[in-house]
């Protein structure tokens, strides 16, 4: 994320998007982000606070509650 953070959104998705279709469904890619559009291709998205998980939730259910917001 810290890569991308000072991209604009158009660059950052195209750079996430090359990234997960040359991804093998075998890797396991670990993504630490900020934004939640850089989340959209992840199956699980765990939440972190002060070093332990608080939540671990689809890609859809973190978008809703942003929506929500």
């Amino acid at each position: 994320d810290e890569a991308t953070s000072a991209l604009d959104n158009k660059t950052e998705e195209d750079i996430t998007d090359s990234i997960y279709r040359i991804s093998d469904e075998n890797l396991t890619l670990i993504v630490i982000a900020h934004r939640i559009t850089t989340l959209k291709h992840c199956h699980k998205i765990i939440e972190l606070e002060e070093g332990k998980i608080v939540s671990i939730k689809s890609y859809q259910e973190v978008f809703a509650e942003q929506i929500k917001s």
